[in-house]
């Protein structure tokens, strides 16, 4: 199980999420665990970040870093 974590939501019907909602892509790890460029299928795209900063716990709190553009179609 991953402590530090980002979500990303791209096939939804509504821009909103909640703790019962399907995920599409979860990305733990390095940056090469991560895909070059993601693009959303409809009109909204969420990400969401998660950090797990324990005192004692194994992990390497470094943070998260991306670039986002918005396209036009």
């Amino acid at each position: 199980r991953c402590l530090d974590f980002v979500r990303i939501y791209q096939n939804l019907e509504r821009p909103e999420v909640n703790e019962y909602s399907h995920y599409d892509l979860e990305f733990c790890g390095s940056y090469s665990s991560i895909q070059n460029t993601i693009y959303s299928s409809g009109r909204s795209l969420i990400l969401e970040f998660h950090s797990d900063y324990r005192q004692g716990k194994p992990g390497n709190y470094s943070g998260f870093k991306g670039v986002f553009h918005f396209l036009d179609k």
